[in-house]
């Protein structure tokens, strides 16, 4: 008993560290993309983009002959019609997005279009907008037209960071409340 307390301990401990998406990119100029995902407060790191070659790089030709059985349109509708449903997976998508902590270092957009006249439309629209956001960020964020060329330059870094165990919680909590089984097994199994 006390061995599976030590483990569900340590496992609970692993869960709790955050594990951080670092995104860098650029496309203009020499244009570059690279994210990294790092855990253990950045001890354990892993290249997501680019991804190195493997040695072994095998391609297999499968074919398939049976097709596999989609949902249908008729249950979607049913699964839409399902206010609660709906509510619940709204609800859910929010906690998630909010459990995502975002942190934006460098935002620079250049963007210009073929007339420099709705160029200077375009940055009547988007120039308040780039003050408010830096208002609240206080980060290095650039928005600036070209009234000369079309461009679209855009160079972003930052990071996302998460909690694994407040992601499980929360797809857990999804995933095992009433109206989700009640929708799984009664409407999308046809079993009602």
């Amino acid at each position: 008993m006390l061995t599976v307390f030590i483990i569900l301990f340590i496992l609970f401990l692993l869960l709790i560290i955050p594990v951080e998406l670092v995104f860098n990119y650029k496309n203009y100029e020499t244009p570059g993309k690279k994210i990294n995902l790092s855990w253990f407060f950045g001890i354990v790191t892993f290249e997501i983009y680019p991804k190195k070659p493997s040695s072994k790089e095998k391609k297999e030709v499968k074919s398939r002959t049976e097709k596999k059985k989609g949902m249908g349109f008729a249950k979607i509708k049913k699964i839409l019609g399902n206010i609660k449903f709906t509510i619940k997976t709204y609800n859910t998508i929010r906690k998630l997005l909010q459990s995502v902590k975002p942190d934006l270092k460098r935002l620079y957009i250049k963007i210009g279009l073929e007339d420099p006249a709705d160029t200077g439309l375009l940055w009547g629209l988007m120039g308040p907008l780039s003050g408010v956001m830096y208002g609240f960020t206080n980060k290095d964020l650039v928005i600036e037209p070209d009234f000369l060329d079309p461009a679209f330059n855009v160079e972003t870094q930052g990071r996302l960071t998460i909690i694994p165990l407040e992601i499980l919680f929360i797809a857990l909590g999804y995933i095992f409340s009433p109206i989700v089984l009640k929708t799984y097994w009664f409407d999308l199994r046809g079993t009602s």
